[in-house]
């Protein structure tokens, strides 16, 4: 009986492994789904060389006329809107059965410092709150962040470093291997010992290769602590002996919480004096490996475009000249067609054949589901569209959209991941229709964005010399009729760049 079961077991696994396995079709219609239009204009130039069943032709623009109005409610009608571009295909249905929900669910990292509670949160996505669930809601918005390394910025310090720095050759390599634990930011990472593991280096020779490194442009690169890098740029300008050089090395804390008056007192100095040090040490770069990245103005090419016309009806269309459009080429599908084809020819053929059509048919249910995803965020955010103001975009999640189309969540999120919309009120991304939001006891919801809006009006009319914390901030929020907590309120500060009520508070 034991054995039965161990060998049930052993197939309902085998099963179960066999139905999350995707094909080779459905893992490049998820692929050709999230690329953006560039990337995908880059495949397809790929594919024109090495598949010859592939051709470029000319196709004339789609314009998909929207006649639904905007949306009151989640229920009956939202499931009549999920049949409102008609039947997908047996791709589009076997692509979402079987698409894989495992987004990347990175663990939040936030940690609270000082009163008002600094947040350190490198994902720059609101928080959601009632009615909708913050941490799911955002752990969804996670899926769209990623963190590319500037592949510029390594070129750009070894070629300082090898221009530089002089020695024997053993010394060199010393410290182009020390250009390489540099993060972006350019601090060196790793402690003596992990650095001399890695390089081959005894203590007295790596001490030697990180003083070269730090004697690079710009000036601070190399440092292994914020202190260190502002000292390093001081020291470029000979102010060891300056009440600047004073503050950083005993006082950087204190200065990080404004507390100049205290600092004064520490050094036996005026408050102007500190003052102005303050200013001068605020102009240093806490990053020095900013000066090292490349500079490039990204190509923005819009999928969709939404226009009004002069009767005031919205129409949705496609950009079909954002990539090239692809056909199978006739002569080779006659050629295929003939009895007396050798069986090699007619093999590799078929294989490209198979493979083109494929192709062709993953673009043209990327931009199905990106036509479809329009129209849906141009019913919702219908009140953005007439005004063009943000604070006019209503809340919405990822599983909204993806209930109205039935869809899964995971393929919204790649269909909009790097898609761009062009409206009359300027280029968008997909991304920026959905916001968090919240519900005020009135029963009104707000986004997000409203909120941080009202927190900036809240922060710009305060006392210069009595600021407002996070937690006065929300306990008015909660008066005007939304809840909205302390740690929330320093989260979208924090993202609007506002330092905290003690390093806003003016002195004297």
């Amino acid at each position: 009986m034991t054995e039965i079961a161990s060998q049930l077991s052993t197939a309902l696994k085998t099963q179960t492994r066999q139905g999350l396995e995707l094909t080779h079709e459905q893992r490049l219609g998820l692929e050709v789904l999230q690329k953006n239009a560039m990337e995908l204009q880059n495949e397809i130039s790929t594919r024109l060389q090495t598949n010859p069943m592939l051709v470029e032709v000319q196709s004339p623009c789609v314009v998909y006329e929207n006649e639904l109005p905007v949306p009151a409610g989640d229920g009956a009608q939202a499931r009549e809107e999920r049949e409102m571009d008609g039947d997908g295909g047996e791709f589009r249905d076997r692509l979402i059965q079987n698409s894989v929900e495992g987004a990347p669910d990175p663990a939040e990292a936030v940690k609270s410092e000082g009163a008002d509670g600094l947040q350190d949160d490198r994902y720059a996505w609101e928080m959601t709150s009632a009615p909708w669930d913050a941490d799911a809601d955002e752990r969804r918005q996670h899926f769209f962040d990623s963190y590319s390394r500037d592949p510029g910025f390594l070129a750009l310090l070894l070629q300082e470093c090898v221009g530089t720095i002089q020695g024997d050759e053993k010394f060199r390599e010393l410290c182009r291997k020390l250009c390489l634990a540099v993060d972006e930011a350019g601090y060196l990472q790793g402690t003596d010992e992990e650095l001399c593991e890695q390089t081959g280096a005894t203590p007295e020779e790596l001490h030697r290769g990180i003083r070269a490194i730090q004697s690079l442009e710009p000036p601070g690169i190399g440092a292994r602590s914020l202190k260190e890098c502002l000292l390093l740029q001081l020291a470029r300008e000979n102010q060891e002996d300056s009440i600047d050089w004073q503050i950083v090395s005993n006082h950087l804390d204190d200065l990080s919480k404004n507390r100049l008056p205290a600092i004064a007192r520490e050094l036996g100095c005026s408050l102007e004096d500190v003052q102005d040090a303050a200013r001068r040490i605020r102009l240093l770069n806490p990053s020095p490996g900013s000066e090292l990245h490349c500079e490039t103005v990204p190509t923005i090419l819009p999928d969709v475009y939404v226009e009004r016309d002069k009767l005031g009806q919205w129409s949705i269309r496609m950009n079909r000249d954002a990539f090239s459009i692809l056909a199978l080429d006739e002569g080779y599908l006659k050629m295929l067609a003939q009895e007396d084809l050798d069986r090699q020819t007619r093999d590799y053929l078929k294989k490209n054949l198979g493979e083109a059509t494929t192709f062709i048919h993953a673009i043209d249910e990327r931009q199905r589901t990106i036509e479809r995803i329009a129209v849906v965020l141009l019913a919702l955010q219908g009140k953005f569209f007439e005004t063009g103001c943000p604070e006019d975009l209503r809340p919405l999640n990822l599983d909204r959209v993806a209930d109205r189309l039935g869809l899964a969540g995971s393929t919204i999120s790649r269909a909009i991941a790097g898609k761009f919309m062009w409206t009359p009120w300027g280029i968008r991304s997909f991304k920026s229709f959905f916001s968090s939001g919240y519900r005020s006891q009135s029963g009104e919801e707000v986004s997000s964005l409203k909120v941080r809006m009202r927190i900036k009006e809240i922060i710009g009319g305060e006392d210069s010399k009595h600021p407002v914390s996070d937690q006065e901030i929300s306990d008015r929020l909660k008066k005007e009729g939304f809840t909205v907590k302390r740690r929330t309120v320093a989260k979208y500060r924090e993202l609007d760049g506002i330092p905290t009520s003690s390093q806003r508070r003016v002195h004297g």
